[in-house]
């Protein structure tokens, strides 16, 4: 009965672990022509991104630039919601790790689309 008791909890530690592994978009992230860090975090199954720092614009520290992110496996990439300050309104989105330090955003807009590569940061 022990022995059964043991392999149990040992597979449910093994889940646990497995279930709360980090997502590769966790971390701190620098936009390539702004002075702006977002920090990518895990909320529940979803990623969200938040200003970390701007130090053109302290104020805007804390606010949600991406939100509900969940990997598409069919598409290979993170999709959910981006703001888009130019057009003061959220637009879907598409993340893509090029490599485990940078990862790829794409924005569409009726037949236009903008890509814009973020760089890991260390904090």
């Amino acid at each position: 009965m022990n022995r059964w008791l043991v392999a149990l909890l040992s597979l449910v530690a093994a889940l646990t672990a497995s279930a709360q592994e980090a997502s590769p978009l966790e971390g701190l992230w620098q936009h390539p022509d702004q002075p702006v860090i977002i920090e990518m975090q895990p909320v529940g199954e979803l990623m969200e991104g938040k200003v970390h720092s701007n130090s053109d614009k302290p104020e805007s520290v804390g606010k949600t630039i991406f939100r509900e992110l969940r990997y598409d496996k069919k598409e290979q990439c993170w999709q959910g919601w981006v703001y888009v300050k130019r057009l003061d309104e959220e637009k879907a989105t598409c993340l893509s790790l090029d490599n485990p330090n940078r990862f790829r955003m794409t924005v569409k807009v009726g037949f236009f689309s903008k890509t814009v590569k973020w760089q890991r940061v260390e904090g």
